[in-house]
C-alpha cells in the first residue's frame, strides 16, 4: 500500500485522482443499511446485487463446490452482506465463517425482531 501512495504521489502530471482513489472507500451499497424497519426492502435489493455480481450460489447453497470455508465467492458475498448492515451487527455476523451463515442469521433475527420491535433506520446520507 505505502509503494502505491509513493508512486501516486510522485504523479508529475498533478493528478490527484490516483490518491484520491487510494483514500476512498472501495465499495458501498445504494441502499439504507439493514435494520428492523426495512428488512423486507431490503432482503429483495441485497438478493438481487448478490444476484447482479453472481454470488447468490454462495448464500444459497446449493453449490457443493462452494462450501470450503475462505472460498472467493463466499467471501465476497459474506463482505457485501457484512457491508450492508449497521455497524452494531457486524461483531456477531463476521464470526460466521460463510455467506450462507450470515445470510440464515439475519432472517432467524429479523423474523423475530420484527415481531416484537420497531425500529428507525439511520439514512447514511
Amino acid at each position: 500500500m505505502e509503494r502505491i501512495r509513493e508512486a501516486a504521489s510522485a504523479n508529475t502530471l498533478g493528478d490527484s485522482s490516483i490518491t484520491d482513489a487510494i483514500d476512498r472507500p472501495v465499495a458501498s451499497l445504494a441502499f439504507t443499511p439493514l435494520c428492523t424497519s426495512n428488512h423486507v426492502t431490503w432482503t429483495i435489493r441485497m438478493e438481487a446485487l448478490i444476484v447482479v455480481k453472481d454470488l447468490w450460489d454462495a448464500v444459497d447453497g446449493e453449490d457443493t463446490g462452494l462450501r470450503a470455508a475462505g472460498h472467493p465467492k463466499i467471501m465476497k458475498a459474506k463482505a457485501l452482506l457484512l457491508a450492508g448492515v449497521e455497524d452494531i451487527h457486524r461483531a456477531v455476523l463476521e464470526e460466521l465463517d460463510s455467506a450462507r451463515k450470515v445470510w440464515k442469521h439475519l432472517e432467524a433475527v429479523l423474523a423475530d425482531s420484527s415481531a416484537h420491535a420497531s425500529s428507525t433506520c439511520v439514512s447514511s446520507s
